[in-house]
C-alpha cells in the first residue's frame, strides 16, 4: 500500500531549516553523455505490459525481430510528431496572453479561475474587448518581447500584418483559439466539480494538446515541499543531491493564475530547485549541477543566452509577483515566495507594476549569481524517446518533471519513465506531479504521493486544480 505523507511536515521544514551561506566551489560535471534514443529492448517489456488498445497501432502486431528492425524509424517519426506539437503549444501561449495579459490593455485582468467560473455570456464581452486590444497592440508594432513572439506565431497562419485583412484574420484566429482555451478550462472545472478526475485521468489530460512551455512559481514550491518530505522520512540525506535533471523547465510567459505579464519572460524552476536543495541542506553551495531537458528551441535558447551572459559576469534577474486579491495563498506558499532565491542571489529592484493592478500586486526580484546560472546546462532532449547514458559511477541524484507527462499517453509516459530510470543513479529520486505506473520491469519504486495545498482553506484537504497539486515520488532501484 502506498504511503501518503502529510505536507505539513514539509511546510514546517520549509520555514525552519537554516539558510546556508554562499560560497564559490567547483561544480561537478553532469556525468552524462550526449542524448541517445531509447533502445527497442527497453520498449519491448513496456509494450508487453500495457493493454493492446494503448499500444501504438503500428507496433501492435510486430514480432521481436520486426520491432528491433522497425524501432529506429518509429522513434524518429514519433520524435518529429512530438516536436511538431510545439507550434500548437506556442499558439496556446498567445491565446493565454490574450485572455490573461495586462501590458496591452487597461481592462481588468482575467485569471484562469475567472474563466472557469464564469457563465458563457458573462465572459464573452470581456474576452472580445481584450482581443480587440491585443490586435491593436500587435498592429501598432509596440515593443514587447511577448507581443513580438505573438507576431511570429500569428505569421505562421500565415497572417500578413501589412495586408488590408490583417485585423479581420487576427480577430478570427484569436477568437477561435481563446474559445477553445475557455472551453477546456470549463470542461476541467466541471469534471472537478463532479469528482470525475482521478490521478490517472488527470495525468493524461493534455495528451492531444500542443506542447505548452508556460510555467510559474507554483511547481517550484511543490518540488521544495516534496523534497522536504523525502528528507524528513530519510529517503534523501543531507548533501546527497549534486546532479539534478529538470525535464521541461518552461518559460514564465504569462501567469494564468495571477494575470501577470509585465516583467521580462523568464525561467524559474532550474533556479528554484538549486535554491531549494541548498535551503534544505541536500546540497552544499557550489556543488550542484543542473541539466535541463527540453524539446523547445525557445526554452533552450533562453537558457543558453543566460549562460553566455553569466560568463561575462551578468546576473539573472527573477521577478516574482504575488497577487493579493485572488485566492489566499497558504502561509507556506507565502513563506516560499518570501525566501525564494536567498540561497542563490540577493534581492534586487523589481520591475514596475502597471498602474491598473498596482495595488493588487506585491513584487520581489532576485538577482541570481552568475556562478549559479553557469551551473545550469540546457540540453535538447525528448524525454519520451531519448536519454543521456550516465558515465560509470555517475547518474543524476534527482530528476524533476512537472506539468510535462500530462501531454503524453500511457505508453509514452512509460517510455519517459524508463529513460528517467536510465539516467538516475541507484537510489536516485524522480518527482512528478503526474502519476506513472512503472510498467514492464522499469526499475523504479513508487514511494507514494504528497499533497501540496497552495490555498489557505483552513483544515480543507481539497487538492483540486485551483487549490493545490499532488506530487508523486519515485526511487531508482
Amino acid at each position: 500500500m502506498k504511503r501518503v505523507i502529510p505536507v505539513a511536515v514539509a511546510a514546517f521544514l520549509c520555514l525552519e531549516i537554516p539558510f546556508s551561506a554562499s560560497s564559490q566551489q567547483t561544480v561537478p560535471s553532469s556525468g552524462a553523455s550526449l542524448p541517445s534514443n531509447i533502445p527497442d529492448a527497453a520498449a519491448r517489456p513496456i509494450l508487453d505490459a500495457i493493454p493492446p488498445a494503448q499500444r501504438p497501432t503500428e507496433l501492435r502486431s510486430k514480432t521481436p525481430s520486426e520491432l528491433a528492425r522497425d524501432w529506429p524509424a518509429w522513434v524518429s517519426a514519433r520524435d518529429r510528431d512530438i516536436r511538431a506539437r510545439l507550434a500548437a503549444g506556442d499558439e496556446d501561449s498567445v491565446f493565454n496572453l490574450a485572455l490573461f495579459g495586462t501590458t496591452f490593455t487597461d481592462r481588468p485582468p482575467l485569471t484562469e479561475r475567472d474563466i472557469a467560473a464564469a457563465s458563457s455570456g458573462s465572459s464573452t464581452n470581456a474576452v472580445r474587448l481584450r482581443i480587440e486590444d491585443i490586435i491593436d497592440a500587435l498592429l501598432s508594432r509596440a515593443g514587447n518581447d511577448r507581443l513580438e513572439f505573438a507576431r511570429v506565431v500569428a505569421g505562421r497562419q500565415p497572417i500578413d500584418f501589412a495586408a488590408t485583412d490583417a485585423k479581420r484574420r487576427l480577430r478570427e484566429w484569436l477568437a477561435a483559439g481563446t474559445a477553445g482555451v475557455i472551453a477546456e478550462y470549463r470542461r476541467q472545472a466541471d469534471l472537478v466539480r463532479k469528482g470525475a478526475v482521478s490521478d490517472a485521468s488527470r495525468s493524461t489530460l493534455f495528451q492531444d494538446r500542443g506542447l505548452s512551455s508556460d510555467t510559474s512559481i507554483y511547481p517550484g514550491f511543490g518540488v521544495e515541499q516534496a523534497l522536504a518530505v523525502l528528507l524528513t522520512n530519510r529517503l534523501l540525506s543531507a548533501g546527497s543531491v549534486r546532479r539534478v535533471g529538470v525535464v521541461g523547465p518552461g518559460l514564465d510567459f504569462v501567469d494564468k493564475r495571477q494575470g501577470a505579464d509585465f516583467y521580462p519572460v523568464q525561467t524559474i524552476q532550474p533556479f528554484a530547485i538549486v535554491d531549494s536543495v541548498l535551503r534544505l541542506g541536500l546540497a552544499e553551495p557550489g556543488q550542484v549541477r543542473v541539466t535541463t531537458f527540453d524539446v523547445s528551441p525557445r526554452v533552450n535558447h533562453h537558457l543558453e543566452v543566460a549562460r553566455r551572459r553569466a560568463e561575462a559576469g551578468e546576473a539573472y534577474v527573477l521577478n516574482l509577483p504575488r497577487r493579493l486579491d485572488l485566492f489566499p495563498w497558504s502561509r507556506y506558499l507565502v513563506a516560499y515566495w518570501e525566501h525564494l532565491g536567498d540561497q542563490i542571489g540577493m534581492d534586487a529592484p523589481p520591475v514596475a507594476v502597471p498602474r491598473e493592478i498596482g495595488d493588487r500586486v506585491r513584487m520581489r526580484a532576485v538577482r541570481v549569481r552568475p556562478d549559479v546560472v553557469q551551473a545550469i546546462e540546457p540540453e535538447d532532449l525528448d524525454i519520451v524517446l531519448q536519454r543521456m547514458e550516465p558515465a560509470a559511477g555517475g547518474g543524476f541524484d534527482l530528476i524533476v518533471a512537472t506539468n510535462v507527462l500530462v501531454y503524453y499517453n500511457v505508453f509514452e509516459q512509460s517510455l519517459a519513465l524508463a529513460n528517467v530510470a536510465a539516467m538516475l543513479r541507484p537510489g536516485g529520486v524522480f518527482l512528478s506531479n503526474q502519476v506513472v505506473e512503472p510498467l514492464g520491469g522499469i526499475p523504479m519504486e513508487s514511494l507514494g504521493h504528497v499533497d501540496i495545498p497552495m490555498e489557505d482553506r483552513g483544515a480543507s484537504t481539497d487538492v483540486s486544480q485551483s487549490a493545490g497539486d499532488r506530487f508523486f515520488l519515485y526511487r531508482r532501484q
